[in-house]
């Protein structure tokens, strides 16, 4: 039952792993662009814990299947008001970036545990007994 317990804490841990670097893609495109970011959360629902700084509420929320980035206006239903660190006030272009920065966040951690990995199986040596180090 423990061996079940640790399987399930690590796989919590793992995609936790990737959704933070996922979603921190979405938020630092948006800032690098100058797009006001309102919530950054791992997590959905309530808010369990967080702190704010600035005009962002970092928060980790009740139901752990995700997470997501709030940018301001970035509902088109909502009415603009213009204001230029609005998502819907960037061009498209501007738009997309923010768009696809997460996916390509996980692409790059791939990329980089799959180097990690090949490059110390690659170190591995037999010794002269055949035993791998």
């Amino acid at each position: 039952m423990s061996d079940f317990l640790i399987s399930v804490a690590a796989v919590a841990v793992v995609l936790g792993f990737m959704i933070l670097i996922h979603e921190f893609g979405h938020y630092a495109v948006a800032k690098l662009l100058k797009v006001r970011v309102e919530v950054f959360s791992i997590g959905f629902g309530k808010r369990l814990l967080g702190f704010r700084k600035g005009d962002t509420d970092y928060r980790i929320s009740a139901i752990p299947l995700g997470g997501y980035v709030k940018m301001s206006g970035e509902n088109p239903m909502d009415e603009r008001t213009g204001d230029p660190a609005e998502f819907m006030s960037h061009s498209r272009w501007h738009r997309f970036l923010i768009a696809i920065a997460g996916p390509s966040m996980n692409i790059l951690l791939a990329i980089f545990l799959l180097t990690v990995g090949a490059s110390r199986l690659a170190a591995r040596r037999p010794d002269r007994e055949g035993r791998w180090h």
